[in-house]
């Protein structure tokens, strides 16, 4: 039996990008597999945290100060949900989202992200994120 269902078709499409275009840290992470510590650890040094609109993203409550979240919706579902929008408001994190399209999600339980808007949502946040760490330099000063 398979727990989770909400997929990006495309997810080794968007990683190579992301590695193209200098994210080399960048991966993708099944919670299920690793340890509770491990998992902690892993969530305690992201950056920016990317994923499909799911119980996961709760781990942004752990989230640094200075991190970002981009929740990706498919079409099919949840789009009025603003739970982790909620969660890092509380947290002061910056949040996006990415809609899926009715054309993009026609598989089921499957979303296709089409690279150009994940690009553009990536450099977005990364800006966003930048813009964080200067600040918190500054205030240290």
């Amino acid at each position: 039996m398979e727990l989770f269902t909400r997929k990006i078709t495309n997810e080794l499409e968007l990683l190579n990008e992301l590695n193209q275009l200098g994210f080399q840290n960048s991966k993708v992470v099944c919670f299920t597999d690793l340890t509770m510590q491990e998992q902690l650890k892993l969530i305690m040094s992201t950056d920016i945290l990317i994923g499909m609109h799911g119980a996961a993203l709760t781990y942004s409550l752990l989230l640094s100060n200075t991190s970002c979240v981009i929740e990706l919706f498919p079409n099919y579902c949840c789009q009025t949900s603003q739970h982790f929008l909620k969660l890092t408001k509380l947290r002061h994190i910056h949040y996006t989202t990415y809609y899926g399209l009715a054309e993009n999600d026609m598989n089921g339980d499957t979303s296709y992200i089409p690279v150009d808007i994940f690009k553009s949502l990536v450099f977005q946040t990364y800006r966003k994120w930048k813009k964080q760490i200067q600040k918190k330099h500054m205030d240290c000063l």
